[in-house]
């Protein structure tokens, strides 16, 4: 099951995890329900983001999502997808 939780870019990741945020604030009672229903083996939290042909990216989860996702029972993953930075 996939649920669309931001429609933002993936140049966006600060609108993504604003998003996220929001979703997880006014959806928690639900989320946890799904996590424990039975069969559910996992309930992931994908934030596709740009990567960027550098030495080093470093992107940070707020503390705020952390908490909302950890309550959940939910994992956070990165999902990082080549850009042109010529666009």
């Amino acid at each position: 099951m996939n649920v669309v939780v931001s429609n933002t870019d993936l140049d966006d990741f600060a609108g993504q995890l604003a998003d996220a945020v929001e979703f997880l604030r006014a959806s928690a009672e639900e989320v946890r329900r799904l996590v424990e229903f039975p069969g559910v083996s996992g309930v992931v939290l994908d934030f596709g983001i740009a990567w960027h042909d550098v030495a080093a990216q470093s992107d940070r989860f707020p503390a705020e999502l952390i908490r909302l996702a950890g309550a959940c029972g939910i994992a956070l993953e990165l999902s990082h997808y080549p850009v042109s930075d010529t666009e």
